[in-house]
């Protein structure tokens, strides 16, 4: 806000400045999940994460009935089922 104020802006552009700022942070646009260790390093996603990764990505919303039962069944850490879903929203 004190950009804004400093270039004599009002409150409406200060908060314009916050919110572009937020929308820009790559912690706000991506999901990165880190290991919960002490050691920092990334983790593989398991496949309840990918199935909403995908689902977010590809649809915009929550994950069908068709990827959770794959997610249950563990079938998203195979390359090839997991293509057969990534097909599947994508002809969607």
């Amino acid at each position: 806000f004190d950009v804004a104020k400093n270039a004599g802006e009002g409150f409406e552009a200060g908060a314009a400045l916050v919110a572009e700022a937020l929308l820009q942070s790559p912690h706000f646009l991506y999901r990165i999940e880190k290991e919960t260790g002490g050691n920092g390093g990334f983790r593989t996603v398991d496949d309840w994460e990918m199935a909403s990764r995908l689902s977010f990505f590809l649809w915009g919303t929550t994950p069908d009935d068709a990827l959770l039962t794959a997610a249950r069944q563990g079938e998203l850490v195979d390359a090839n089922k997991l293509q057969v879903h990534v097909q599947r929203l994508l002809a969607d």
